[in-house]
């Protein structure tokens, strides 16, 4: 959540972000996170493969969208 938007530091290259999560959902939180790093790729991961929440995404920032389940040598590239 936030907190954790609060404690980021240069050491932090990119984030993977779920779009549906409790608190914050991954969207809102993509956003306050720009507005801090706004150079920061944030790729998303989700099981939601709806069109609208695929623009909600690129609209908020993401760098990328990934389908879960996802391979790990398919996120590592």
């Amino acid at each position: 959540g936030v907190e954790a938007i609060d404690k980021l530091n240069d050491e932090v290259t990119a984030v993977l972000m779920d779009v549906h999560m409790p608190t914050l959902d991954g969207i809102a939180a993509t956003r306050l996170l720009l507005q801090k790093r706004p150079s920061l790729p944030v790729v998303f991961l989700t099981a939601d493969i709806t069109e609208e929440t695929h623009l909600r995404c690129r609209e908020s920032g993401a760098a990328e969208i990934l389908l879960k389940p996802i391979a790990k040598q398919a996120l590592y590239s």
